[in-house]
């Protein structure tokens, strides 16, 4: 155990999995050896818990998943370092994504610290959703908070506990909603919220979008509330997905509204969404506005044609700005163009279901 750390010390919360070899063994000396280095003071180590592998190579053994609160004055990059150096020593080799490892040990906070870096994302990306890593994290680290959500991990962990459990999916206008909806729910036998506004409403938009923008928002909005009505839903449902996300209508008037305009049709957006379901996960879809606009060109709606790239990059930009706001609750970001984002969501949904 470290003994003379300075006062300026961070506090820090890290995973702990293995599901090769001697698990327990593995783990427990991934936690001494944590604690052996002279600049971190293992201040709590949760209880071992046994799940089931989430993506990845089929066939894999269960997992032993652990949580440690550090204390240290490492900087995180020094610190993910020492975590890297440990698993090297127990034997970890990097595989194939999601393969099964003699060791794991993720970085999932430090502090408030947010970085986005080629080698370090903190908070970790995809541990606001995953209940196999929440579940012991709580044991230890139940006040620490999540900066981007501004939640804490017990309502982290609260909000994968929720049924039924509603994924809302949303991003820019030809990023393919509808197709992943209904490819993921179909494997997963999900109910489906689907709810396209009328072409009519949206040939009239996009014929004015300035002075159209607030009315067929509104139109929209009124649609979606009533399809997402939590009175519409019940335990039986243990998981739907919809096409798209409430809050989303804010975002999507942007580019069109003007300030004044905008902040008032928040209110509206306020009012209209009081009394409907609010997701477990928002997955927030994404993809260069060339890429974008080559596809809403192939569909080739009449009405969608007059779109621009700088338009479709400041709804993205809107989009991503919204997915920040408070009380949103955990997102995941999505990259379309790459090949597995598929398997990425179904991975998520899998973590949060488990």
């Amino acid at each position: 155990m470290a003994t003379a750390l300075r006062s300026n010390m961070s506090s820090c919360l890290v995973a702990i999995g293995s599901n090769l070899g001697e698990q327990n063994e593995l783990c427990r000396l991934a936690v001494a050896k944590l604690e052996a280095h002279p600049r971190i003071e293992v201040a709590q180590c949760s209880s071992w818990h046994t799940t089931s592998p989430i993506g990845g190579p089929s066939e894999q053994e269960d997992y032993l998943n652990g949580a440690v609160r550090l204390r240290t004055d490492l900087t995180p990059f020094e610190l993910l370092e020492h975590l890297n150096h440990v698993e090297t020593q127990l034997g970890r080799q990097r595989k194939a994504r999601w393969a099964a490892r003699t060791i794991d040990l993720d970085l999932l906070l430090f502090d408030q610290v947010e970085l986005d870096t080629p080698t370090m994302v903190l908070p970790h990306p995809r541990m606001a959703f995953r209940g196999f890593v929440l579940a012991p994290a709580i044991e230890v680290a139940a006040d620490m908070v999540h900066p981007p959500t501004g939640w804490t991990i017990q309502q982290l962990y609260d909000n994968t506990r929720h049924r039924p459990t509603y994924v809302a999916v949303a991003g820019p206008i030809g990023v393919g909603k509808t197709d992943l909806v209904s490819t993921i729910g179909n494997r997963f036998s999900a109910r489906q919220v689907v709810a396209a506004p009328p072409e009519s409403l949206l040939t009239r938009f996009f014929g004015d979008p300035k002075g159209e923008a607030r009315d067929t928002e509104v139109a929209i909005l009124q649609q979606r509330s009533a399809a997402l009505d939590a009175r519409n839903f019940s335990d039986h449902d243990s998981l739907i997905l919809s096409d798209f996300w409430f809050d989303q209508s804010f975002a999507y008037a942007s580019p069109w509204l003007t300030t004044e305009r905008h902040d008032a049709f928040g209110e509206e957006c306020l009012m209209v969404g009081t009394s409907i379901l609010r997701p477990a996960l928002l997955v927030m879809l994404d993809a260069p506005p060339e890429y974008l606009l080559g596809r809403i060109q192939s569909r080739n709606r009449a009405y969608e044609l007059a779109l621009t790239t700088p338009c479709l990059d400041r709804l993205r930009k809107a989009l991503h700005n919204q997915a920040r706001q408070p009380n949103v609750g955990p997102v995941i970001n999505v990259d379309v163009t790459v090949e597995d984002h598929h398997e990425e969501v179904e991975a998520a949904i899998q973590a949060l279901l488990s």
